[in-house]
């Protein structure tokens, strides 16, 4: 869990560090990352997005979760 933390806001970083014309969308895909647990993952998610909230950057980064089992 702590290592998707890291590796997302890595991304969120890179993203808010360079201008929209070079880079605006990234993906993070984790194959295995609670495969067989969709109630963590959903949390998880919900995690991210509160803290997007939180931060008030909600409206310039959105995020799109997928997982085989939703």
């Amino acid at each position: 869990m702590e290592d998707m933390y890291d590796r997302y806001w890595q991304e969120v970083v890179r993203v808010e560090q360079q201008d929209e014309s070079d880079l605006s969308t990234t993906l993070l895909i984790a194959p295995e990352f609670c495969m067989d647990n969709v109630e963590v993952f959903e949390n998880f998610s919900t995690t991210l997005t509160q803290t997007l909230s939180a931060l008030g950057v909600e409206d310039l980064i959105q995020l799109v979760f997928f997982h085989p089992h939703w």
